[in-house]
Parts: C-alpha cells; structure tokens; sequence
C-alpha cells in the first residue's frame, strides 16, 4: 500500500536533490516545502519531515512517526528504499537529536518555543531504569492543550532524539509552572547520558493483552 509513496518520493528526490540542497543552503528552502510535504503526505499522512544540518553529512533529511511504533515501521522502510548516506545527506527514520542549542526556536500555532525557555523536573525510576519528566515552558500560556504536548515532544527529540526519547524518558507530562529544582533541556541531556553510564539493561516488564480470537497472551519485555 505504502510502497509506490516511497518509491515515488525517491523518484522525486532524485530528481531535485541538487535543487533541494541549493535552496537548503541558501535559505530558500520554502518553495520546497508544499513539494516535499506533499509526497511524504503520500507515503502517510501523519508522517513528520525535517530537512537541516546534518550530524555526519553536510545536511539530514529525516522522516519522523513522533513515536508511534507503525510509523516507525513505515519510515524504515522509507529510509531503506533510498539512496542511503553520503558525504552531502544522512538520512533518519526518526528524529536524531542534535544535543542542546538554547538558541533553537521551535514554531507552534504561530508561537516561539525557543530552546532554552524549556524547564524539566526530573525523577529517576530506578526499578526501570528510566527517568520521569515534567516539562514547562513559558509559551504554554499561549497555545491549546494539543500544542503544548507536541512542543514538548519536538523539543525533547531535537535535543536528546526520538530514540533516546523512547528509550530513556517514562512519563512525560507537562507543569502550568516550573517545578522546583527543574532544570533546562541540557541538563536533561546530561541526566540522560549518566543514566545511560549506570543502566544494567537488565529490567523486565510483563505485559499482558489478548488476541482477536479472545486468547490472553503475556510477554516479557527488557
């Protein structure tokens, strides 16, 4: 179902990648953006992309399924259906993070979220070896519920990325006003690297659902 998207969107690709790298550098990436949007659209419609600086490459292209697991899916199967990586494009089924740039401003319902505006109030589960957050930021006040959480999750995997996220953060909620305590998104960072020095990778859950046929079943998960 998804595959003649992503064929067709590397067909595209191909095609403009040196208009899209010129205008990349130039600052005029805007003309591209309805283009782009487009075919990702395409491949699925709650699909997020990102074009910038790159972590190993001259610049990234990234396709983002904000932590859905069958996003997830979908955007490796995107990411294995391309060119693969070069000297100029890198290119990630998920956001990679690119540490803490407090100068970053994040754009939401018309309101600036910039980097370092964000506050995290941190509790460490030691028994899953993952950390609880909540996160606060001034702009808040100015948006809806819905944009609030996304600004939230776009910052935390601008900072950390969308793997690191997923990996190391449990609860994710957001404060009216900062915690006590609270620290920014770099401190965050670093709290996340010393639980990542520390962590065993030894802690097991049980879950436990039911098939369609009405069978309950369990899995024990790292």
């Amino acid at each position: 179902m998804h595959d003649p998207a992503i064929r067709a969107f590397w067909e595209f690709w191909r095609e403009q990648r040196r208009a899209i790298e010129a205008a990349l550098l130039a600052g005029t990436l805007r003309e591209w953006g309805e283009p782009i949007a487009s075919r990702v659209s395409a491949i699925h419609p709650d699909l997020d992309w990102e074009l910038g600086a790159g972590l190993r490459a001259r610049l990234l292209l990234c396709l983002s399924g904000k932590g859905i697991p069958e996003l997830r899916m979908l955007t490796e199967r995107w990411r294995a259906a391309g060119p693969g990586d070069d000297a100029t494009f890198e290119f990630h089924a998920a956001r990679p993070g690119g540490g803490y740039r407090p100068e970053a401003l994040l754009t939401f319902e018309g309101t600036g979220f910039p980097l370092s505006g964000f506050r995290v109030a941190v509790e460490e589960d030691e028994e899953r070896e993952r950390l609880h957050v909540r996160v606060h930021h001034p702009a808040f006040a100015q948006v809806r519920d819905p944009a609030r959480a996304l600004a939230a999750y776009v910052a935390l995997d601008s900072v950390l990325g969308e793997d690191e996220t997923e990996r190391w953060l449990g609860g994710v909620d957001l404060d009216e006003a900062p915690a006590p305590g609270a620290i920014d998104l770099g401190g965050l960072a670093e709290r996340v690297a010393d639980l990542r020095r520390r962590a065993t990778g030894e802690r097991f859950v049980v879950l436990r659902g039911r098939l369609p046929v009405g069978a309950v079943t369990l899995a024990t998960v790292n």
